[in-house]
């Protein structure tokens, strides 16, 4: 019976230059969640606000309605600005966005229900202006796109 003499890595410089088995820096490399953030909840600022616009150009009649829709986005809009949106709401937030963007209001509608039944007790205020934004602005905007 022979018994193998293994050897003691240690010492050679060996663990210094690294092992093939070791994982790669990338893996351990620290990204920055909030650098990403910030530019998904701008994007989604932007989009919204373009939105709120949009309907305010094209139903000077429901001006009444638009102030308080307004009002009740602010808050959302703060959030949005302050970084204080939960990663659930900004992801659904993009969702809504990007089936808007595609004329999807169906999908759209669909997300805004979901909130509405998961989120209400903390976020009830904006997500009803969120409902008549997205309402308006379905009615408001040209099918020929």
């Amino acid at each position: 019976m022979t018994t193998a003499i293994y050897s003691d890595f240690r010492g050679q410089g060996h663990a210094a230059t690294g092992h093939w088995n070791d994982p790669s820096d990338a893996i351990f490399k620290k990204t920055s969640p909030t650098e990403e953030r910030e530019l998904e909840e701008q994007a989604l600022l932007q989009h919204l606000q373009e939105y709120l616009s949009f309907c305010k150009e094209q139903n000077p009649t429901q001006r009444r309605m638009l102030l308080d829709t307004e009002k009740r986005l602010e808050v959302l809009f703060e959030r949005l600005k302050s970084g204080s949106m939960s990663t659930y709401l900004l992801a659904q937030l993009e969702v809504m966005v990007k089936a808007i963007e595609g004329s999807d209001f169906a999908k759209a509608q669909s997300v805004h229900v979901e909130l509405m039944t998961t989120e209400f007790d903390s976020e009830g205020k904006w997500l009803v202006g969120l409902k008549r934004l997205l309402d308006l602005y379905q009615k408001s905007k040209p099918t020929s796109e």
